[in-house]
């Protein structure tokens, strides 16, 4: 009888023991707070610090904001699909080179405006990279997210310009 109260109390100091150490150990990540990643990647391969989340909008209520002067629409995609087809009024600025276009002086980008940011749709990773580069250091201060890009757009039936209207026509 004893011998069993010996190995009860030597399982159960075991255990404690074994719970505490995970408990405070930081590989063990479904008890320990998880650390955050430094870095994420762009299908591209453009690397991007990690910045807090962006306020997304939904194409519908971004429809209201074409044409009007204190937003700008800022296309992520590539210059190809920008030249096939974007939103109206509209500025190309590539996700691949926004670090280095950002940083030239000529290129005027309104940070006390509000700014709509969007690329292909889906899992497009472009308009967050772009977003939060805007956002964090351009300092612009009203960033959002088009919710579902450009894809979404066109099932909203949002309004375009670009090449292949002017085939059309």
């Amino acid at each position: 009888m004893v011998i069993l109260r010996e190995l009860l109390i030597l399982i159960i100091l075991a255990v404690a023991t074994s719970l505490a150490y995970i408990a405070i150990h930081p590989d063990f990540s479904w008890i320990a707070e998880p650390s955050l990643p430094t870095a994420c990647e762009l299908p591209n391969g453009v690397e991007t610090r990690v910045f807090a989340a962006l306020q997304r909008i939904s194409p519908a209520f971004a429809q209201t904001f074409v044409g009007q002067e204190h937003v700008t629409f800022i296309d992520a995609r590539t210059p190809h699909q920008y030249a096939t087809s974007h939103i109206p009024g509209a500025i190309n600025i590539p996700a691949e080179d926004a670090a280095n276009l950002l940083s030239l002086q000529s290129l005027a980008i309104p940070v006390d405006q509000q700014i709509i940011v969007y690329c292909e749709g889906g899992s497009c990773e472009r308009s967050e990279y772009l977003g939060k580069l805007l956002s964090n250091e351009v300092g612009c201060s009203q960033v959002s997210l088009l919710e579902g890009g450009w894809t979404a757009w066109g099932e909203n039936q949002g309004p375009e310009e670009g090449e292949h209207l002017a085939a059309i026509r």
